[in-house]
């Protein structure tokens, strides 16, 4: 019956294992499918039957087997090679049948370990408490309390048995309680991590897995082919060692709680300079408008004295030329306030205006097309949140064409596919793209680092609101930003 229960046991605390795994890493990872790209979907770690089984039929069956196979010798070579054998199992099923963002992977594999490891090591430290219970029933059988063998065992069975209870149930403890902590650190990792922020999470976790490997060597020993603890050894030590091995736990906890942190005011900092250019797009709409307004004051008092004139000149015999003249004169004036395009809005007809006369400054000879850009009557979004994507967007464009050596150009198109409306920006550029490990878009050449990724950030949280997306493409020289927005808001 004793045997019976430890197997029991054994099944029960394997089986919680898995179950916290899949309840961890299903939070960074999702089943690997055919036929979608690594990184396209966003895990969202809920749902067992569609994520999670896998994982967690995996890990309770391998321990199982591993725990069926392992070997008490206590050799220290065998022991590690044993621990490595069973995560690398581990990292290879992930990395074969599961997916996610760049680093997601790599960072939720360290944790589990790190803190699965830590957890087994301070549940270890309950069973050196416990062996004081033993340390009882010897005083019973010398006090003639226990008078025989077959009781004498009895007790340091049940004895066992209430160990093994107790130093599982703390292990399940600070394995949940721990990996929970982490994975609402985080909630889902929508975007990846950069090198240096996974150099950040990675270290404490690494540092808590080297420092179990070093407990592993060197916790337990033989002497005479008797096996003792380190903790028989240097009692002392009974204290230092879990101590030790919270503080590991504390800094992987307190590392995700800072780089939370640290993420949210860095998003933060985005949203703000996202509105203060959202704030120079409505400078730059009411200077266009100024400038308009001026330009109608001044043509409505030459208009005065060029029709004065025209009247002047039809009433005499023999003007007609200098009457063409004048028209022509007359025609030139008001072609300078005529739009690059008419787009059915308003508000875009006043952007693209003035991102045509941006763009023949910084670029001159450059060609624009915008005879596409046609906003459907009846649309549901609203002029503004247009107006930003399409300003970002041409943004970009000029900023590329200012790179290329010859024949720049842009070209602007819109179109209706159901309920979707789709916006594309196609300009030329040098062929270089700079796109870091981990971020979504390629980064620009700005002097204001702070500035990187900005634009198409703003872009991005605009579709949000709309149930759309944005993509990207560059080959040949050619790069096309694409952006879907559902026809009418949620």
């Amino acid at each position: 019956m004793y045997d019976a229960a430890l197997v029991i046991m054994d099944i029960v605390v394997f089986s919680f294992w898995g179950w916290c795994l899949y309840r961890f890493c299903g939070s960074f990872l999702v089943l690997r499918r055919l036929g979608r790209r690594s990184g396209d979907s966003v895990p969202d770690g809920k749902s067992f039957l569609k994520n999670g089984w896998p994982m967690w039929c995996f890990w309770t069956v391998w321990k199982w087997l591993a725990s069926l196979l392992t070997e008490t010798d206590y050799n220290t070579l065998h022991l590690l090679l044993q621990t490595v054998i069973v995560y690398g199992a581990l990292f290879l099923f992930l990395r074969i049948f599961y997916e996610g963002r760049r680093g997601a992977l790599l960072f939720s594999f360290v944790t589990f370990v790190a803190v699965s490891e830590i957890s087994r090591f301070l549940a270890h430290a309950v069973l050196a408490l416990g062996s004081h219970l033993f340390d009882l029933t010897d005083y019973m059988l010398l006090e003639g309390r226990i008078t025989n063998l077959e009781a004498y065992l009895y007790f340091v069975k049940i004895f066992s048995c209430l160990i093994q209870v107790i130093m599982n149930l703390v292990f399940m403890m600070i394995l949940r309680g721990t990996l929970r902590r982490v994975s609402a650190g985080f909630g889902s990792i929508r975007q990846g991590f950069e090198r240096a922020e996974l150099k950040f999470l990675l270290l404490p976790g690494c540092t808590a897995v080297m420092f179990c490997a070093l407990l592993r060597i060197i916790l337990v020993t033989v002497e005479d082919q008797i096996p003792q603890t380190l903790y028989e050894k240097y009692p002392p030590l009974m204290a230092v060692v879990p101590l030790l091995l919270i503080l590991c736990l504390c800094s992987v906890l307190y590392s995700v709680r800072l780089f939370c942190r640290l993420r949210d005011l860095h998003e933060e900092r985005n949203r703000r300079l996202i509105l203060e250019k959202q704030l120079e797009a409505m400078e730059e709409h009411l200077r266009e408008t100024e400038r308009i307004y001026a330009g109608v004051r001044a043509m409505k008092h030459d208009m005065r004295n060029q029709l004065a004139v025209v009247t002047e000149m039809a009433g005499r015999f023999g003007a007609e030329a200098e009457l063409q003249g004048c028209l022509t004169q007359l025609n030139q004036t008001l072609s300078k306030l005529d739009f690059p395009c008419s787009t059915g809005s308003a508000v875009l007809d006043t952007l693209v205006a003035i991102k045509y006369h941006e763009m023949r400054e910084k670029v001159p000879g450059i060609l624009f097309q915008a005879e596409n850009l046609l906003i459907p009557s009846g649309l549901k979004i609203r002029p503004m949140d247009l107006s930003l994507i399409l300003g970002n967007g041409l943004d970009n464009a000029i900023e590329a064409c200012e790179r290329v050596a010859a024949d720049p150009w842009i070209r602007v198109s819109t179109m209706m596919r159901e309920a979707f409306f789709l916006l594309e920006i196609a300009n030329s550029f040098d062929g270089k793209l700079n796109v870091s490990p981990g971020r979504e878009f390629p980064e620009t050449l700005k002097e204001d680092t702070k500035l990187h990724g900005i634009g198409l950030a703003s872009i991005r949280e605009t579709a949000g609101k709309y149930c759309g997306g944005v993509d990207w493409h560059g080959e040949d020289g050619v790069f096309t930003l694409t952006v879907m927005l559902r026809a009418h808001e949620m």
